[in-house]
């Protein structure tokens, strides 16, 4: 496994088990998902308020805002590709901890598109024809009050 993926393995593996120790979740409706070839169904499979969703994990040194673009357009394709009805962007930022045992692991930046947001959070928010362009990013604290009932 080259350094690279195995960085990557490793913060799929943190989020899994943040979220779950948070949510007191055994890991059957949030785990790791296996790669599934071309037509890739994100990192991570999630469920919450009934719904099904899929989390695209990124963990890179230097993050650029085309960069972030581009992983935007990849979690939305997962998203539609997993037939989830919502897709997360989570990303490590620079200062945040690498491990669930961190105690600024919290604070790595979750991005969404609002159309997604509307699906995990209580509130309705109806922007017709911006959905999929208008993003919007939380923490993953903020992430964990939105997931509880």
């Amino acid at each position: 496994m080259s350094r690279q993926r195995a960085k990557g393995t490793r913060f799929e593996t943190a989020i899994v088990r943040w979220l779950c120790s948070r949510t007191n979740n055994d890991g059957s409706t949030i785990y790791r998902k296996a790669l599934s070839g071309m037509r890739d169904t994100g990192d991570i499979h999630i469920e919450a308020h009934g719904m099904i969703g899929i989390i695209e994990a990124k963990d890179h040194k230097q993050v650029a805002h085309a960069l972030v673009e581009r992983w935007q357009g990849q979690t939305i394709a997962e998203r539609n590709n997993a037939h989830a009805e919502f897709g997360l962007l989570v990303i490590h930022t620079a200062g945040c901890g690498a491990t669930e045992k961190s105690p600024t692991f919290g604070r790595n930046v979750v991005r969404m598109t609002l159309r997604d947001l509307s699906r995990i959070s209580s509130a309705v928010i109806r922007i017709d024809g911006h959905e999929d362009s208008l993003w919007v990013q939380i923490t993953l604290d903020d992430l964990l009050t939105l997931l509880e009932d």
